[in-house]
């Protein structure tokens, strides 16, 4: 009997089609997260020392210098949202087209 070798076998291709779904859709997860987070940090950097004003909140010194600088590069937070997410949108057309494939390509 022959050992069976990569590539010419069904249970091989399938193996391998399963493992590159797989590692597409966390890929995807991946990005939507961070995109996710991008789009949090933001929207709340140049919102959160008023809002914790408002609520009584003590901040020390450090906190605002910290939270100030956040609030500055606002524009880097939404370009790594905008960035995850069109990285999302392209590995879903990936993900497409690798599964409208036939499995013998």
């Amino acid at each position: 009997m022959a050992i069976p070798r990569f590539g010419q076998s069904g249970a091989w291709r399938r193996a391998a089609r399963i493992a590159t779904v797989g590692v597409q859709f966390g890929m995807l997860l991946g990005f939507g997260v961070a995109g996710t987070v991008f789009f949090g940090l933001t929207i709340a950097s140049p919102v959160a020392v008023p809002a914790a004003a408002r609520q009584g909140i003590e901040l020390s010194a450090a906190d605002l210098a910290t939270a100030q600088q956040l609030a500055s590069v606002w524009w880097l937070f939404a370009l790594g949202a905008v960035l995850s997410f069109a990285a999302a949108l392209a590995t879903i057309g990936s993900l497409i087209q690798h599964l409208a494939s036939s499995p013998g390509e």
